[in-house]
């Protein structure tokens, strides 16, 4: 150790040392005899050589060969599997496509029936049907063609030209009468006229005298001619109404198309409607019942004949515009009856008035007709709804319970459940409920109506896309808000 720790102490004369000693080795070695050991043959050692590179670098280029082909092997693989997985790919997407084009041709597809179902159940319940067809020529004792090529100066001299003049009015008031043949005339030329201010005049003419009375509800104009049914009918015939009773009051129809001689479908567009003097027939009409007192023109059947006429002639959009008219022409007819003949003629009027039409948006608007505010029309209108309600539903109904009962097993979660019917007959049944006196707030009738309009709003949401189901969501909201307060 002591050595040790002085070759550690003294490092370069260990080095010197240890050079010292090396050099007298490799010197002793030199020095030596013996040296075959460290020759090798020049011809060996060449041919060995250059066998040995030959070889190696044979070797290499063999190796590198391989290595080549490994390598294009292996790109062809790769090209293979690239190729493959693009084919996979691209078949994979073509598939995709048109597996997307498959469904977005059946999406089409149902959309389009959906909407062909919606638009044929929009069209197929249109308010309103053809009620007025081609005009007729009236039957008439007058010639009123040849009346009306008269110059202006012989026109003021002859009936037309007294009555627009109001000659004609003092003088009848004067004599207390009208001879038929000047009431005929008149009215003739009040239901045909083309001239709207000899119209107006005629019509005001026979209105006021059929109302003006003496102090004893006597009239002061005698009249020796008025319209009889008949009379009216044919007028009606000759505007083109068309109808066919299927439950007659009067046991016949009153008017057909075979009767008056023509087929409604092939009937030309030329004088297709009433004319303008419908509005002044209607007028007349008016005044004239409410004088039974004094003119019975009219049996109770051909009263009640003349109700339903009337209901019916107003589904026609061509007498939209005169609806008060004619609905105010109705309140008075209503109250020709006696309250006996009410009682009687009633029911048969509501069974021939809910027969008027098979579609029930029709029957609606046939109900709401009778919807004026007045105490004997309001009854025939209940009779009306619960007989179309009962024809919905294809049983007999009598009472408001019974009403209530078509809502309770009402299924609405179904996905093709029919909104629409369940909108008019909700419509109906506000119609009979409103106007019902034992439908007392809080009774249990009251409470099963606003129970079900609750749930009618509940199982419906705002945005349901289901045809005419927000439209009866909405209804239902109103209802329950009309019926709370």
């Amino acid at each position: 150790m002591k050595w040790i720790k002085q070759a550690l102490a003294r490092p370069v004369l260990v080095w010197q040392v240890i050079r010292k000693n090396w050099c007298s080795f490799w010197n002793d070695i030199m020095e030596d005899d013996d040296l075959s050991w460290l020759r090798v043959d020049d011809a060996l050692t060449r041919v060995d050589i250059l066998s040995s590179s030959k070889y190696s670098r044979n070797r290499s280029n063999h190796l590198t060969l391989d290595v080549l082909l490994k390598e294009s092997k292996l790109k062809q693989q790769r090209r293979t599997r690239v190729s493959q997985k693009a084919d996979d790919s691209s078949s994979s997407t073509d598939e995709e496509e048109d597996d997307n084009a498959n469904k977005i041709s059946h999406m089409i597809t149902d959309l389009e029936r959906e909407s062909l179902r919606i638009d044929e159940k929009v069209t197929l319940h249109k308010w309103g049907e053809k009620v007025f067809y081609q005009q007729t020529p009236l039957e008439t004792p007058i010639d009123l063609a040849e009346d009306c090529r008269q110059k202006n100066a012989e026109l003021e001299s002859s009936t037309e030209g007294l009555l627009l003049s109001g000659l004609l009015h003092a003088s009848v008031i004067t004599e207390g009468r009208c001879d038929e043949r000047t009431v005929r005339r008149i009215f003739y030329q009040m239901v045909e006229s083309p001239d709207e201010l000899l119209e107006t005049a005629a019509c005001d003419f026979l209105c006021d005298l059929l109302m003006l009375q003496l102090a004893d509800c006597k009239p002061i104009c005698q009249f020796e001619w008025l319209p009889t049914f008949t009379d009216i009918m044919n007028v009606f015939r000759s505007y083109g109404y068309r109808r066919v009773s299927s439950v007659p009051i009067t046991g016949r129809s009153c008017v057909s198309a075979e009767k008056s001689g023509s087929d409604p479908a092939s009937d030309s567009d030329e004088l297709e409607g009433p004319p303008a003097n419908i509005r002044s027939f209607v007028a007349f009409l008016k005044s004239l019942f409410q004088t039974r007192h004094v003119h019975q023109t009219l049996s109770a059947s051909e009263a009640a004949e003349l109700v339903v006429i009337l209901v019916h002639c107003q589904m026609d959009h061509c007498i939209e515009g005169l609806s008060s008219l004619f609905r105010s022409c109705m309140i008075v007819l209503a109250h020709y009856f006696s309250e006996e003949e009410w009682a009687d003629k009633r029911l048969q009027i509501a069974s021939c008035l809910s027969s008027l039409s098979t579609d029930l948006l029709n029957q609606v608007l046939v109900a709401e007709s009778l919807h004026v505010g007045d105490v004997r029309l309001c009854a025939l209108q209940k009779s009306v709804v619960i007989l179309l309600l009962g024809k919905s539903v294809e049983t007999d109904l009598e009472d408001e319970a019974d009403i209530l009962s078509l809502f309770k097993w009402q299924d609405m979660k179904r996905k093709d459940y029919d909104f629409l019917t369940l909108y008019l007959q909700l419509t109906l049944a506000d119609l009979y409920l409103w106007s019902e006196p034992r439908l007392e707030k809080g009774g249990s009738v009251h409470e099963d109506w606003l129970e079900f309009m609750k749930r009618v709003t509940a199982c419906v949401h705002g945005s349901d896309e289901r045809p005419y189901a927000t439209k009866t969501r909405n209804l239902a909201s109103f209802l329950q808000q009309k019926y709370q307060h």
